[in-house]
């Protein structure tokens, strides 16, 4: 995972990531932008959206910020997600692909439930940087694309391909890369050499081997 942040200019960030998605050492990779869209929960949660998001005894005058978030992957990771999922690139671009399993650990039980009363076909309403969005939703999977596995989110995820996020704003910021790598030390040395010559803007520029962890442990 390669993680970096620039409060100036993200686009330094995004960039970066593209660069070292050529290295020789890189077999996939995934590029993780995203925004959070405001949502009226009333209209599409599920019993158990309610439940696990705490909602259940909130007055309906009371005022709930919920958001869901957009999430691009890169077109590499995108390609080979939908492709996973029995899906065809033409028909996915110009829409959403609905991710809302989550598993919740109560007191007593753990319940694995979905988050929205939506399907394929449906559309999702709401509102990025206050102006209103709408995303037809093109399918719906319990599977992740690279860098979700391990997530379990109580707000659920929409995948979009990079054009798309990008026309919802104007600014999208890149927060991490995930790459799945044949030499993980050599990827190591490689970023290493970049950062050299990236300049001052990419100082910050981290990355974490889950190798080294597995092997540590």
């Amino acid at each position: 995972m390669i993680y970096c942040y620039n409060e100036e200019d993200n686009s330094i960030v995004y960039n970066a990531y593209k660069d070292i998605a050529k290295f020789d050492s890189v077999d996939e990779y995934a590029i993780h932008r995203s925004v959070n869209m405001k949502i009226d929960y009333k209209k599409y949660y599920s019993d158990f959206g309610y439940r696990v998001n705490g909602l259940e005894n909130v007055e309906d005058t009371e005022e709930v910020d919920t958001y869901i978030t957009i999430l691009s992957v890169g077109e590499d990771e995108y390609k080979r997600f939908i492709s996973e999922i029995g899906e065809n690139y033409e028909e996915c671009k110009n829409g959403a692909i609905l991710i809302d399993d989550y598993i919740h650990y109560g007191d007593i039980k753990k319940e694995e439930g979905e988050v929205y009363n939506l399907k394929a076909g449906d559309t999702i309403e709401g509102t990025v940087d206050n102006k209103k969005q709408s995303l037809r939703i093109v399918a719906k999977t319990d599977k992740t694309p690279m860098g979700l596995e391990e997530i379990n989110s109580c707000y659920g995820y929409l995948i979009v391909n990079d054009e798309y996020i990008e026309k919802l704003r104007d600014t999208v910021e890149a927060a991490l890369m995930y790459i799945n790598s044949n030499d993980t030390e050599k990827l190591g040395e490689e970023i290493d050499e970049y950062k050299k010559t990236a300049g001052e803007e990419l100082e910050e520029l981290s990355f974490s081997n889950y190798d080294e962890y597995v092997e540590s442990n």
